[in-house]
């Protein structure tokens, strides 16, 4: 059934790409591509999980992408026939002198450190005795209760605002003037630090998300929408790909402990990660695996309720944020896709007209910027609405969007524009630098 499950994503990915004009940077053909990914891994790894998925399992996953898809193609019933804003030869490049870079990296190294520091001293209080640097994150992450605080918590946030924004910058100066300005690639190692403190490889796949996607939609927008660059954009997601895994094998190894590298662990380790997912939701469909709330919506609207609670505005009883391990021949796993999750919340009706909403919201505001100026505002806010969709094969990450923490990089995001004007160098202003091929 796993080889009838790509074979049909295949074909429903290639019926989407011409259905949505040929437009890669779509929602459903997003979506229709990890799960690809992931079925393809896990046809590698039927060794390892010696498991058979359901048919049910398999309509399942193909409905729920073409219920994006339904959302986008009402959008675009409004849209079709308007012109989209291009990036005019006349745009100003986003051009900050060296050393507010400079001190910008600067400040994202100092709050990489404090954060660093702050794990490091909690993993002694919970099983790192012999101080190991390397492995600290492996006891924080065990132990579940670390907090970093209201300063860290708030400064780590606006540091991974800053590396939106000179992702942003980076490929924008290139798409408008023809130039890369390499001063914003100066905060990367800096907040490497960031990452490594905690094995934050959530973090880590969310920023590659995102820059990913403002990579693909400068590129579409600068081009007006055609499908010149998509080559260039697919082998891009490739080379984004193979980057995000060699450092997810990395931070696995840091859990461990550090030792030497054992490849046949990664890479089951690297399989579990991107296709376990397929197997918990087939037993979740088949009720192998029971799943109740005990309140409306607790997995999508998850932080909405602990912000009620953590204000006094309700009183709930806990929510709890791991789902039930399930088992399979090569190990056990607790993922099951982003589609169960809201199966529980909303029941399978409720879910289909959900994903058809999530279609026509994204739709909606990709539109929106396309037919407006472009800011490294809404484009940054696109590029976080598509990390669940991005995520769906994996994980129901829609209440990381439907949270304050969104609200908090909404208002840093408007704080770094304000303070990239205030010290934005103006003679590129009227250099000539355009040369779009």
């Amino acid at each position: 059934m796993a080889e009838i499950l790509l074979g049909a994503l295949i074909l429903e990915g290639i019926v989407l790409f011409f259905l949505n004009g040929k437009n890669v940077f779509s929602p459903s053909i997003i979506a229709c591509a990890v799960f690809i990914v992931s079925a393809l891994m896990f046809l590698i790894g039927k060794d390892y999980y010696a498991y058979e998925l359901s048919s049910v399992t398999v309509l399942i996953i193909l409905l729920f992408i073409f219920c994006i898809f339904i959302g986008e193609f009402i959008v675009g019933l409004t849209v079709r026939k308007k012109e989209y804003v291009k990036l005019e030869e006349s745009a100003k490049p986003i051009v900050l002198p060296v050393y507010v870079c400079v001190l910008l990296a600067a400040f994202v190294l100092v709050i990489g450190i404090l954060y660093f520091k702050s794990v490091y001293n909690y993993s002694l209080k919970v099983g790192n005795k012999a101080g190991n640097y390397f492995g600290m994150a492996r006891y924080v992450r065990k132990d579940g209760k670390y907090q970093s605080g209201i300063f860290l918590s708030q400064t780590t946030l606006i540091c991974e605002c800053l590396l939106m924004f000179f992702v942003y910058s980076f490929i924008y100066n290139r798409a408008v003037i023809g130039k890369f300005f390499y001063r914003y690639l100066i905060i990367v190692p800096p907040f490497a630090i960031h990452l490594l403190a905690i094995d934050d490889r959530t973090t880590l796949l969310r920023s590659v998300i995102m820059a990913l996607a403002i990579v693909v939609f400068l590129i579409k927008q600068r081009d007006g929408w055609t499908n010149k660059h998509d080559k260039f954009i697919a082998l891009f997601g490739l080379i984004a790909l193979a980057v995000y895994l060699v450092i997810f094998i990395v931070l696995g190894q840091r859990m461990k402990g550090g030792g030497s590298v054992d490849a046949g662990d990664e890479w089951e380790n690297v399989i579990k990660y991107t296709s376990s997912g397929l197997v918990g939701l087939d037993k979740y469909l088949t009720n192998e695996i029971k799943a109740m709330n005990e309140i409306f919506a607790q997995n999508t609207l998850l932080y909405v309720y602990k912000f009620l609670i953590s204000v006094g505005f309700m009183n709930l009883p806990t929510i709890s944020t791991h789902d039930t391990f399930f088992y399979f021949d090569g190990g056990n796993s607790n993922i099951y896709t982003g589609l169960k999750d809201v199966i529980v919340d909303f029941n399978l009706l409720g879910a289909v007209l959900i994903f058809i909403m999530i279609g026509m919201l994204f739709g909606a505001f990709l539109n929106a910027i396309r037919l407006k100026k472009v800011t490294f505002v809404r484009v940054s806010l696109l590029a976080l609405f598509l990390f669940p969709i991005a995520m769906l094969s994996i994980d129901c990450c829609i209440a990381t969007v439907l949270s304050v923490t969104t609200l908090y990089m909404l208002f840093y995001y408007y704080g770094i524009t304000v303070l990239a004007n205030l010290f934005r160098v103006k003679k590129y202003d009227d250099k000539i630098f355009w040369r779009q091929k």
